[in-house]
C-alpha cells in the first residue's frame, strides 16, 4: 500500500521508502532461517529501540558518522535493492544471495527473460520517473 500511496502523491515525510527496503532486508538477512516468530521478535524490537531512540531525542547520534561512511552505506543498500529488483523487473527466475551471484546468473539466465515482464517493469519506471518531472 505504501508503495502505491508513494507512487500517486510523490515525495510525503508519511511515506518512507529508502530504509522500509533496507530494514527489509536486514531483517531477511538475519532471519532467513528462522520461522516467522522470530521475524515478529526482531520487527517489535527494533522498533522499541526506534520508538525509544526519538523518546530520548539521540537523533544527534548521526551526526557522528562520517559523510563519506554515510554515503557508501546509502549506495551499497540502493545497489543492493536495485539488484534484489531486477530480476522482478526482467521477469527471470533463479535465487541468488549476493549481488556477484545474482550478476553471474543474470547473466546465465538471461535469454529466459519474459517480453511481457521486463516491458510492464521498465515501463513502470519510466512513467514514475516522469511524473517527477511533469508534477
Amino acid at each position: 500500500m505504501g508503495g502505491f500511496i508513494y507512487m500517486t502523491f510523490g515525495t510525503v515525510k508519511q511515506v518512507s521508502m529508502g530504509p522500509t527496503s533496507l530494514m527489509a532486508l536486514l531483517t531477511y538477512e538475519y532471519t532467513k532461517n528462522l520461522t516467522p516468530e522470530y521475524v515478529v521478535l526482531l520487527t517489535f524490537m527494533c522498533g522499541i529501540v526506534e520508538i525509544s531512540m526519538g523518546l530520548f531525542k539521540l537523533g544527534f547520534l548521526v551526526d557522528f558518522i562520517s559523510t563519506p561512511v554515510t554515503s557508501g552505506f546509502t549506495t551499497a543498500t540502493s545497489i543492493i535493492v536495485v539488484m534484489s529488483q531486477v530480476k522482478g523487473i526482467l521477469g527471470v527466475r533463479f535465487k541468488g544471495d549476493t549481488v556477484k551471484d545474482i550478476l553471474e546468473k543474470l547473466i546465465e539466465h538471461f535469454h529466459e527473460r519474459r517480453s511481457g515482464d521486463m516491458i510492464f517493469g521498465l515501463g513502470a519506471i519510466a512513467l514514475i520517473l516522469s511524473m517527477r518531472v511533469i508534477l
